[in-house]
């Protein structure tokens, strides 16, 4: 297990909510003959999985069994909305695998990107891809895609920067167990527009619609992919685009859209971390799999970066989970470019990939454990006359190095020891640690990480540390580790179902 001091967090009792058990669907038996049993077994060789996920910054949270998909608000404890992919709205067979939030800084409306997987006869080699209005209990579309999918991402409009992607209105990237990797745009407001006139119509429609999505590689000439994605929009079908194939090709297990490098993060199945030029469509690393001795298949399933605050170069830290099933790893990565692009709207980026390797390693845990979420949290200083803008953001750097913050929330789940735990990582004191490999000293508990252990023993879905409320005591005794990670107080949701 990890080398760092570990400290007891208690639930508070009285903001702990139980939500309501599902009800039937529409569509779906009450009551379940021998015969549906039998047939069940032939699609579902288990239980359907269950999983969740917390939402609108902490307000709410996601929970999914088999095609059901509840959301639930996380203070009241009150259902929100409830919908079933089922037969009667034109799902035949699906399970949902992945939900991602869409356009999480809107406050006006929320939506979701749920991934299903079929398992009809007829589209065993698909799934679908719908967009979900929670407020309007709607789906918006539903795209099928040629491919077993396994990951979902957003990537924000400043992400899209510079690339064909800024002619999409919204935009999700599509990892797949194939390996192939998709851009998909979302055409949103069309999509909502569309919604709220057939929800007006005196008759509703019973079911969704189902639509294929035409895809294009990223190689065609430009001309054409215009072409085919103004097509696309006069036919209203789903276009994507996609992006260079994988060398060695591998499942995708996870992915992160990186706004300040215009780019995206692949975790692969055997480990390795890729970066993708979204303005080019191209992969610029291919690399990153875990250095000896923890190499052996471990599955990227988890990943976020962080920039440092005060770094000369144009740098930033991407953050990958290693999960083998019988061991838990965390990989910090150095990623380096040449130069730093800064918009008129005062948005920055990074152009010109120099080089990607590891630089911290940390053994987690030694045993069979649940990864549980990769989160990245950064603080800066408040605006003032003297402030200068990063990424987008205000602040002052003498005080952003005072009493700003640049974390990295690890959690997962013990079940040999029946305990869910939190790393919190803190980059600016591992600065000025000097930059420290955990290996190079075995003695002391290094001060860049403090642990926490959850005392609920059931293992959580998600784990969101609420970036609002993140402090460091106001204290005279000790003021020399006033920048410890252990120095932090902090408030976090915790989601399970038992």
């Amino acid at each position: 297990m990890i080398r760092t001091e570990w400290y007891e967090l208690a639930v508070d009792g009285g903001r702990t909510l139980k939500f309501p058990t599902m009800g039937p669907q529409p569509g779906e038996p009450k009551h379940t003959e021998q015969s549906d049993i039998t047939a069940a077994t032939e699609v579902y060789s288990t239980v359907p999985q269950q999983y969740g996920g917390i939402i609108k910054r902490g307000a709410w949270c996601w929970i999914s069994t088999g095609n059901v998909l509840e959301i639930t608000a996380l203070r009241t404890g009150q259902t929100i909305a409830t919908y079933g992919f089922v037969e009667p709205r034109g799902y035949e067979n699906c399970c949902i695998r992945c939900v991602e939030e869409l356009f999480p800084q809107n406050n006006e409306t929320v939506l979701l990107a749920i991934s299903l997987e079929c398992f009809s006869a007829a589209e065993s080699g698909c799934s679908l891809v719908a967009i979900y209005s929670i407020e309007r209990n709607q789906v918006l579309s539903c795209m099928e895609l040629p491919l077993h999918i396994t990951a979902l991402a957003f990537v924000s409009s400043n992400c899209c920067r510079r690339s064909l992607l800024q002619n999409f209105d919204g935009c999700i990237a599509v990892g797949s167990e194939e390996g192939v990797i998709l851009l998909l745009d979302l055409n949103i407001n069309k999509l909502i527009n569309t919604c709220d006139e057939r929800l007006k119509a005196p008759i509703g429609q019973l079911t969704d619609d189902i639509v294929k999505c035409r895809i294009v590689d990223y190689n065609l000439q430009l001309a054409e992919i215009h072409r085919t994605f103004r097509e696309a929009r006069q036919d209203g079908v789903n276009f994507g685009l996609q992006v260079e194939a994988i060398n060695d090709p591998c499942a995708v297990q996870s992915l992160l859209p990186i706004d300040l490098t215009l780019g995206l993060a692949v975790g692969t199945e055997d480990g390795r971390l890729i970066l993708y030029d979204l303005a080019e469509l191209q992969i610029v690393h291919n690399g990153g799999r875990l250095p000896q001795p923890q190499r052996r298949l471990a599955p990227i399933v988890k990943m976020s970066y962080i920039e440092p605050v005060d770094d000369p170069r144009c740098c930033l830290y991407v953050w990958a989970l290693h999960d083998t099933n019988v061991n838990l790893t965390a990989v910090m990565h150095t990623v380096v470019y040449d130069k730093r692009v800064a918009e008129d709207d005062g948005f920055y980026y990074f152009e010109c990939f120099c080089a990607a390797a590891s630089c911290l390693v940390l053994p987690l845990e030694d045993k069979k454990c649940v990864p549980i979420g990769c989160q990245s949290i950064n603080k800066l200083a408040f605006p003032s006359p003297h402030n200068i803008s990063l990424n987008g953001s205000i602040f002052n750097k003498t005080e952003a190095e005072e009493n700003g913050y640049c974390l990295c929330a690890i959690s997962w789940y013990s079940p040999q020891e029946e305990k869910n735990k939190l790393l919190i990582f803190d980059l600016n004191q591992w600065y000025r640690e000097e930059m420290r490999n955990y290996y190079e000293d075995s003695t002391t508990n290094p001060s860049y990480l403090a642990g926490y252990v959850l005392s609920k023993r059931e293992c959580a879905l998600s784990l969101y540390v609420d970036p609002n409320t993140v402090a460091y005591f106001n204290t005279l005794q000790r003021f020399e580790e006033h920048f410890y990670p252990n120095s932090l107080s902090f408030g976090a949701y915790f989601l399970s179902l038992y």
